[in-house]
């Protein structure tokens, strides 16, 4: 592990965490990752905020306080967001400072909605990077035609950008230009500081889609087993070095070189959507083929363990890496596959799954709004809000209430006998820490062995 972290610190590549939900952020595990695993950054979108605020009730306090600030689903939803990237961005600080604010980022999605209007996304863009107020915050949109149009706006406006669902070499270098124009603009107006731009381009949903068709030629003996065999797996890579080489030809060049004598910095690509989708690749067998110098990964957890863990790092001289991609795109062409229509609607699909995502969470989001009103009006039934409960006070006062609890005195609750003995096989929480107080070491010693047997999860089982 310690040879990876320095090889990738070597060569300049940064590890950013696809993910993001209140608890990561709150109970350390965030910080465990970047002292432990060189996280330098951290993505979401519109699908990982569903699962995050689906599955956590973490949320729930916040929703409450938003609720009876009487927001809306819209409203509810984005304050949540906000949180979490205050949060990450605040953990990143440091990193962000350090490394001259090259890593150390937090990437925020505009909602999908907008992506195919460059005035809503400019406009939009800009409410949120003032919204969060963070320096490192990234705001992420679409390279659409929408996406790449607002770019240089964005970047113009002082906005860092980072422009995600990019699968074609084309698009790519279409918003690394967009980029540069923003920038030279800058420079012209003679601003001296300039705001960071990434390009996230998505990678095994390209070998998703091209391995089917490969297959599918296969079983129809359009193509011997052995060419499928050499193009199953590799069309993502292959297409992936086709970006990373507009991208050395882009930024490492005697005419961006003047732009960063002003201050300007190269727009790195991030590999994002690296996780293997095919059981039968290895984890991380896109980590290792795209620690590429001055490239990021942005990846699940596990992934990146298991990076770490087993990953086998592509070291072949990047050139002849590129060579090969040729070769293979060629190869690939023979079979009238087309790539420019796969890429497409690649972007397409993934741009009506966020959209599915966001409408998804504001129907949660709708519905326990109706369901947090009707508990208020069922309890606004069973004690008005300005119900008088002196009385109340006073009768439990006066009848010992909590003397009586606490020597679990049954008849404060009921008077039946067969009442009487459920619930005094129910008081047991009432003193179990002072009983438990002696064990306190035993405790301690069997949670130390077992963690040196290597156990690392514990599953809770209680009841009711």
């Amino acid at each position: 592990m310690t040879d990876k972290i320095e090889f990738l610190k070597k060569h300049k590549i940064s590890l950013w965490v696809d993910n993001i939900n209140r608890s990561f952020l709150s109970d350390g595990s965030l910080q465990r990752y970047i002292d432990n695993l060189h996280i330098t950054g951290l993505t979401s979108n519109p699908t990982i905020f569903e699962k995050a605020i689906l599955a956590n009730k973490a949320y729930d306090t916040s929703f409450e306080i938003l609720l009876k600030k009487g927001y809306n689903e819209e409203e509810i939803l984005e304050s949540l967001m906000v949180e979490d990237i205050q949060l990450a961005c605040d953990s990143l600080n440091k990193i962000y400072e350090e490394s001259n604010r090259r890593d150390g980022y937090v990437s925020m999605e505009i909602s999908p909605l907008f992506s195919f209007d460059s005035e809503k996304i400019i406009k939009e863009s800009l409410r949120l990077y003032e919204k969060v107020g963070r320096k490192n915050l990234m705001i992420k949109i679409p390279a659409t035609e929408s996406g790449i149009k607002a770019l240089e706006e964005l970047i113009y406006s002082g906005v860092n950008i980072n422009m995600t669902l990019i699968f074609s070499p084309f698009i790519y270098e279409r918003t690394a230009l967009s980029y540069i124009r923003g920038v030279e603009k800058r420079i012209a107006d003679g601003f001296s500081e300039h705001p960071y731009s990434v390009a996230s381009f998505f990678i095994s949903r390209i070998d998703t889609a091209v391995d089917q068709k490969i297959e599918y030629l296969r079983e129809t003996n359009h193509i011997s087993k052995d060419e499928a065999n050499k193009l199953k797996g590799q069309i993502a890579i292959s297409t992936a070095l086709m970006a990373y080489e507009k991208y050395l030809n882009l930024f490492f060049t005697d005419k961006f070189m003047k732009l960063s004598m002003s201050g300007a910095k190269e727009q790195r690509i991030v590999w994002a959507s690296t996780s293997s989708k095919n059981p039968s690749y290895r984890a991380s067998k896109y980590i290792e083929e795209l620690t590429l110098a001055d490239t990021i990964n942005t990846a699940p957890i596990d992934t990146i363990e298991s990076f770490y863990s087993s990953g086998l790092i592509n070291e072949v001289n990047i050139y002849e890496r590129i060579s090969y991609a040729k070769y293979l795109l060629t190869l690939l062409s023979k079979f009238n596959i087309s790539m420019e229509d796969i890429l497409k609607n690649l972007q397409k699909d993934g741009i009506e799954k966020f959209i599915y995502s966001h409408n998804k969470l504001l129907g949660v989001i709708g519905d326990k709004i109706n369901r947090s009103k009707n508990m208020t009006e069922k309890t606004n039934k069973i004690m008005p809000e300005n119900h008088d409960i002196t009385e109340e006070i006073k009768r439990l006062n006066e009848s010992n209430f909590l003397k009586s609890l606490w020597e679990k005195e049954t008849s404060i609750f009921k008077k039946e006998q067969e009442h009487q003995k459920i619930i005094r096989n129910s008081l047991g929480w009432l003193d179990i820490p002072f009983k438990m107080y002696s064990k306190i070491k035993e405790i301690e010693d069997f949670t130390n062995s077992i963690k040196e047997e290597g156990y690392k999860y514990a599953v809770l089982l209680g009841m009711g």
